[in-house]
């Protein structure tokens, strides 16, 4: 007997185009569905460093290259304040700057001129004051870590840190490095390349390709996963924080009351962790760890 050998239709070859048809449909779903509900919280950014914008200066020089603000008023008082610097008029100067906060604008490059202003004054615990605060909008800018130093080298008290040492030390050092928006866009950008790459997995026509395309997916869903617990890190430790300045020479107190014992005693310019709050007393907690009471009025919160 002949073997028939007609053709058949081929409905294998056929369910394999509609599964793969149906993993694509999902797939870009899943990706654009991504793109629209998790890039806007990436494209979060601190609108206060926006709001007047410097050039990098030299040491203890203010920065007034491309300030840009659509205020007259409050560009004509930057640009006043930059003129009464460069006069060695510095109460004029200071006294331009703070008109500027209190009508509600604040970035990096406003608090690091006043603290080099202050510093200019010998006002060693205000000029730590508005360097602090420009870290903590640009934590990165080395030329406010320089003038910071400058001025800390001016305070009395030297208090050695208590830090993590070894690689936890290492890896907190890492994360901050970072904002908490940072993390949270490399976290949405890794994850848009795992998908991208799952696609072209499915794409792929040799083994090979496709082996490197689903290992480097699940590699980048991985780094994803880190990248927002790093961001999740970054927002606890930012939390936690509540670093204050010294501004006078205070007793630090055992109790919150004015009978209790003196544990130790504090300089201007000194930096210390608010821990809370009681009347008219704050609970701080120096960089080696002891801990006491000060009166409100002895020290100025940064995150006010």
């Amino acid at each position: 007997m002949k073997k028939n050998t007609s053709m058949k239709p081929n409905y294998k070859s056929n369910a394999s185009r509609h599964t793969l048809k149906a993993h694509t449909n999902w797939l870009v779903f899943f990706w654009l569905f991504t793109l629209v509900t998790m890039f806007p919280v990436a494209a979060q950014n601190d609108t206060q460093n926006s709001l007047l914008k410097g050039t990098t200066e030299k040491n203890q020089e203010v920065k007034n290259e491309g300030i840009v603000n659509k205020y007259s008023q409050e560009t004509a008082f930057f640009n006043a304040a930059t003129q009464a610097y460069n006069e060695s008029n510095f109460q004029l100067a200071i006294d331009y700057y703070e008109k500027i906060i209190a009508a509600g604008y604040h970035s990096a490059e406003l608090y690091y001129n006043l603290g080099n202003v202050y510093y200019k004054q010998n006002d060693i615990a205000s000029s730590i004051y508005y360097f602090e605060k420009s870290l903590l909008l640009n934590p990165n800018d080395q030329e406010v870590i320089k003038n910071l130093g400058f001025a800390q080298k001016m305070t009395i008290d030297a208090i050695p840190s208590k830090e993590v040492n070894g690689i936890g030390k290492a890896y907190l050092k890492l994360i901050k490095s970072q904002s908490e928006d940072q993390w949270g866009f490399f976290c949405i950008l890794l994850a848009c390349i795992s998908v991208t790459l799952y696609l072209m997995y499915y794409f792929a026509n040799t083994s090979m390709a496709k082996r490197f395309f689903f290992t480097t997916s699940i590699l980048m869903v991985l780094l994803s996963g880190l990248a927002y617990l790093n961001a999740s890190l970054v927002e606890k430790a930012s939390k936690k924080d509540n670093p204050a300045i010294v501004f006078e020479t205070a007793k630090v107190l055992s109790e919150p009351n004015s009978n209790g014992i003196e544990a130790f005693e504090l300089h201007q310019g000194t930096k210390v962790q608010v821990l809370e709050g009681f009347s008219n007393w704050y609970k701080i907690q120096i960089a080696d760890g002891q801990i006491g009471w000060l009166l409100q009025n002895q020290i100025r919160p940064l995150k006010e």
